[in-house]
């Protein structure tokens, strides 16, 4: 029996799963290390006072109708250009899941 069950650690797809899983894992923790740096400090401190804020989103790119759905999802959307987005009554737990993805440059306190 013992044999057995070291030949199935030994397996390919038993190793393949188990670097998905450790990539995985490495990738959220990147976007968890890195959320901070895209939520500007006035916004912080927005968010621990108020329930909903208006927050401008920075892209690197035009954004696309998966972008703007989601965006459309959390608030919203007043105004739209090349790179950014100006959305309104956006929850803080919100933010901070926006924070998380990585074609994400910025997130600030949209003061209009």
């Amino acid at each position: 029996m013992f044999n057995k069950s070291r030949s199935f650690i030994r397996h390919p797809s038993i190793w393949f799963t188990c670097l998905i899983l450790v990539l995985l894992l490495a990738w959220q923790g990147w976007a968890f290390a890195t959320m901070n740096e895209r939520i500007t400090p006035d916004l912080k401190t927005a968010l621990e006072s108020q329930k909903y804020v208006n927050i401008k989103v920075v892209l690197p790119f035009s954004p696309e109708p998966f972008h703007m759905e989601k965006f459309h999802d959390m608030g919203t959307v007043i105004f739209a250009n090349e790179n950014s987005i100006m959305i309104n009554r956006v929850k803080a737990k919100d933010v901070w899941s926006l924070a998380r993805e990585y074609w994400i440059t910025s997130i600030a306190l949209n003061h209009q």
